[in-house]
């Protein structure tokens, strides 16, 4: 494992994947990460079960033993690089960590071959869908990087115990339509990610997440047999309520089916003993605000940086 010396008192090196760093790591993120804390299982799932979790790519900054800096950075299929996570420790702020720990990550990035590079996001495997404003320094820090803001993400929060999620009358509705919903089975495996395959190829990793829950996380939508739409939940950010991805067929949409199976996954949600829902880095927000009466509760801010602008 190469150490790199950064100053007398300073040293980088990669992520000890043994887990020898998590304890110290968990300590330091949540110590300075005001808003989104971690739980070792969240640790685990957003570092190492990446599936493109590299140690050469997760660094850590160390003074003597103590680690003050992470960053950890992957390139997906699409070959966007991703900034997946990355945190200074606030009593070692404005020294130049964050910059070299940046530095060293774009160029890891650029050659593995990216050519946009992106705050946050890194989907499937995601953590935050950006920056949440709050983190105002992280803000300035990234746009004086060269980084620019292209677009925004939220989450929407929805009050589990606002009511009992019944489908009865709405289920009662599509059947005079000829279309059915249910909770997926094993065999339902294979024809969900071939849907996905052509219409939601991004989400599969999630939703095969949620396909090994028990009972399985996943409902679907369907006309006499054929799949028109799923939703699944709790396939990713280990003990939390997340709802999410869902779909429908888009020549199949305004039917109904929607509204019908994000309810049946909130009620199995409350049946588990959750008083909330997060419903995250959502697109049409309207669409949960009338069906669940769900409200925005966190704002990200996108930024990405082109490879032309890299040094």
């Amino acid at each position: 494992m190469m150490t790199t010396f950064i100053n007398p008192e300073m040293t980088l090196r990669p992520i000890d994947s043994s887990g020898a760093d998590d304890d110290a790591l968990l300590e330091m993120w949540n110590a300075s990460a005001d808003y989104d804390p971690l739980t070792p299982d969240l640790w685990q799932e957003f570092v190492y079960q990446d599936p493109d979790f590299a140690p050469q790519h997760t660094l850590v900054v160390f003074a003597g033993t103590q680690p003050i800096a992470f960053v950890m950075g992957v390139v997906r299929s699409s070959g966007i690089g991703y900034i997946k996570m990355m945190l200074v420790s606030k009593t070692y702020r404005r020294q130049k960590v964050g910059k070299m720990l940046l530095l060293r990550m774009e160029t890891a990035l650029s050659a593995l071959g990216a050519r946009t590079i992106r705050v946050g996001e890194a989907p499937p495997a995601y953590f935050i869908p950006g920056i949440d404003p709050r983190y105002t320094s992280a803000i300035a820090f990234f746009q004086k990087n060269g980084y620019e803001k292209f677009s925004e993400g939220y989450h929407m929060h929805c009050d589990l115990l606002a009511e009992d999620w019944k489908t009865d009358e709405a289920e009662a509705l599509l059947e005079k339509q000829g279309l059915t919903t249910r909770r997926a089975t094993s065999s339902d495996f294979e024809p969900v990610m071939a849907f996905l395959e052509q219409n939601f190829k991004p989400w599969q990793f999630e939703v095969a997440a949620s396909f090994r829950k028990n009972p399985i996380a996943v409902h679907l939508g369907l006309r006499n047999g054929q799949l028109l739409g799923f939703a699944a939940y709790d396939g990713t950010h280990t003990g939390l309520p997340w709802f999410g991805p869902m779909g429908t067929d888009p020549t199949e949409r305004k039917l109904g089916i929607g509204a019908v199976l994000l309810r049946r996954c909130l009620r199995d949600q409350k049946d588990h003993g959750h008083t909330f829902s997060v419903i995250p880095w959502v697109g049409p927000y309207t669409f949960y605000a009338q069906h669940a009466s769900a409200e925005i509760s966190r704002i990200f801010w996108r930024f990405q940086k082109t490879i032309s602008l890299l040094s």
